[in-house]
């Protein structure tokens, strides 16, 4: 599997360099490649904002390569690179593998992660309040950004 950049435009939502926006969605690439079993084979780490409501944010951070343990590695991101309550499995997608969501109290985000034996991938959603399902969003973007070798 390798990662891409899905569109600079999806939807209502841009791709922005906002400091304030992309700021944790390098922190967040870099912490997953330090969970991969050898040096990640293609990365991601991309913002976009909605460009009528700009608390609106989305964040998608993943790295491909080798991973050992995708539950494992879940468990990490959901203690270690988000602090996350609530986290319960979700669909993965059509690519597979485990993937959870949860919220995050401390940042007042949805976040949504996968992981399988190639890549791990993280989804930060940002301004919708603890009653949105992210889980559509997350699939979306999952989708956008992962293609086969």
């Amino acid at each position: 599997m390798r990662l891409v950049v899905p569109s600079q435009k999806l939807g209502l939502f841009q791709v922005t360099t906002d400091p304030e926006v992309n700021g944790d969605t390098e922190r967040i690439a870099t912490a997953l490649a330090g969970l991969l079993g050898d040096p990640a084979t293609s990365s991601v780490a991309v913002s976009y904002q909605d460009t009528r409501y700009p608390e609106f944010t989305v964040r998608l951070s993943g790295v491909s390569g080798r991973v050992e343990n995708p539950g494992r590695v879940l468990d990490v991101v959901f203690t270690q690179i988000h602090r996350a309550d609530g986290v319960a499995p979700v669909a993965a997608g059509q690519w597979g593998g485990f993937a959870r969501c949860g919220w995050d109290r401390y940042t007042q985000a949805h976040v949504c992660a996968w992981a399988d034996h190639s890549s791990i991938g993280s989804v930060t959603l940002t301004g919708y309040g603890e009653a949105h399902d992210p889980v559509k969003d997350f699939l979306f973007l999952r989708g956008r950004a992962e293609r086969p070798a």
